[in-house]
């Protein structure tokens, strides 16, 4: 075998026996990821043909109890109860790779210790893929655990500076946001485990089921040394003792001493990063809020809304078809001879919906003022003193805007945000526009652009 064997493909899609050893083979890669984080808090919905969604939630879980009859009695039909339908548009995620004649001249230099002529080729590739495929699984972390704890699943210029931006309201009740009872916490006044335990019995007062509180790694570590909690959990402890807040406590014994002696249901850690890209480089963030407690039932908490993607129609018998997830993640393969490239891409359509938005109760511990969930930033003391006029306008640009018309007016330039979304919502929305949709949104406002899609649609064939 020489060095220059005519037997090393360029094209990676020979480097396996047709499509199904291709697909055999990407589906073993993708399992690494079957301990993914996202999948403790969600599982993949039914596909769908288009990204439409619509989800039917019920009002309350109490059943209405049945009557107590004769034996000959006639039995009274009941309703359902009282559901709500909500929904909207899933957004498309995606990105690739590539292979190009710098790769396989580099890789060229392996081939006289390797039996097979593409071993190394194959094994960069699957490396590559790795990674490619394990950035999809990293977006629907990041959708799920931001949607976890703001109520809020965005694409801005943080997270997302790739691609376009978007804000999609899960539609939590607006009283499942909470705010400390007894002060901010860390602030000295504060009583985290009271705040715990409130929201506990606002949750069993209301039948709204729930099993553990999601809280991050930080804001564990700043609970198990604040001192209100340490002094509680020492009285517990030590009931004698004359000074409870000079015992030594381990950060393990005041966790398990809110579960043993307070009754706080079990708490689960949340250290999440994610590695996002903008220009060109790599930046970790964190998408679970950090100043956040979220009491709710985990356990498949979203349903993956998902649905066919255009790779799936493509009939182009020079591309290589193929997926993972089950058909979710569409992945095409491309080569081409010049230059001497192989570009692979993957797609799908996917977005967390909550099976019932009324199932959680989200408790943000820095702010002791309301809050309408999403990325709020720290009140500060300046703000608090301050009077809070009562806001009915969204600020577009230099100018104040109706709620109802900026909604539409968003549509207009394809950001979708559901129609019932509140002033300061819409307004955050608004905020995570860029300067060339804001623009656009300006202009639509003001009288300057077509009033709809079917307009612009019609101004566009003419010109």
């Amino acid at each position: 075998m020489g060095l220059y064997s005519k037997t090393l493909y360029y094209n990676v899609a020979l480097f396996w026996e047709g499509v199904a050893a291709f697909t055999t083979v990407i589906n073993d890669v993708n399992a690494k990821y079957n301990d993914a984080l996202w999948r403790r808090f969600a599982v993949w919905g039914r596909r769908m043909r288009t990204p439409e969604w619509k989800i039917n939630v019920r009002d309350t879980e109490i059943n209405v109890a049945a009557a107590v009859l004769s034996a000959n009695g006639q039995k009274p039909l009941r309703g359902a109860g009282a559901w709500q339908t909500y929904g909207g548009t899933i957004p498309l995620i995606g990105h690739g790779f590539q292979m190009d004649a710098s790769d396989f001249m580099a890789l060229k230099a392996f081939e006289p210790i390797a039996d097979d002529p593409n071993f190394h080729a194959r094994y960069d590739y699957l490396e590559r893929f790795a990674a490619a495929v394990g950035g999809m699984h990293s977006r629907i972390n990041m959708m799920v655990f931001e949607g976890l704890s703001t109520g809020f699943i965005t694409a801005d210029a943080q997270n997302n500076g790739e691609g376009i931006q978007i804000a999609v309201d899960l539609n939590y009740p607006s009283d499942r946001f909470k705010v400390p009872s007894y002060g901010i916490w860390g602030s000295g006044t504060d009583d985290p485990i009271q705040d715990l335990l409130d929201i506990q019995d606002w949750m069993d007062d209301n039948s709204l089921p729930y099993t553990n509180w999601l809280i991050s790694k930080k804001l564990i570590r700043e609970m198990s040394v604040n001192k209100n909690v340490r002094i509680k959990i020492a009285m517990k402890m030590y009931p004698n003792t004359p000074n409870p807040g000079q015992i030594p406590l381990t950060r393990k014994e005041v966790m398990e001493g809110l579960v043993n002696y307070y009754g706080i249901v079990p708490i689960i850690e949340i250290d999440e990063k994610s590695n996002v890209e903008r220009d060109g480089k790599g930046n970790v963030i964190k998408s679970f809020a950090e100043d956040v407690a979220v009491l709710c039932v985990p356990d498949r908490f979203f349903e993956l809304q998902n649905c066919e993607n255009i790779y799936e129609m493509d009939n182009n018998p020079n591309v290589l078809h193929s997926s993972v997830e089950e058909g979710r993640i569409s992945v095409i393969v491309e080569y081409f001879s010049n230059p001497v490239k192989d570009v692979t891409s993957m797609e799908a359509y996917v977005l967390p919906v909550p099976r019932n938005p009324n199932n959680i109760c989200i408790l943000k511990t820095s702010t002791d003022q309301p809050w309408g969930g999403g990325k709020t930033t720290k009140t500060t003391k300046a703000v608090k003193a301050a009077a809070k006029p009562v806001v009915t306008t969204i600020a577009v640009g230099d100018g104040e805007y109706d709620r109802a018309a900026v909604i539409s007016a968003m549509e207009t330039i394809g950001v979708k945000i559901n129609a019932n979304t509140g002033v300061a919502k819409t307004q955050e929305a608004v905020n995570l526009l860029g300067e060339e949709k804001i623009k656009a949104l300006e202009n639509v406002l003001n009288g300057n652009a077509p009033a709809n899609k079917e307009e612009a649609n019609k101004e566009e064939a003419n010109q």
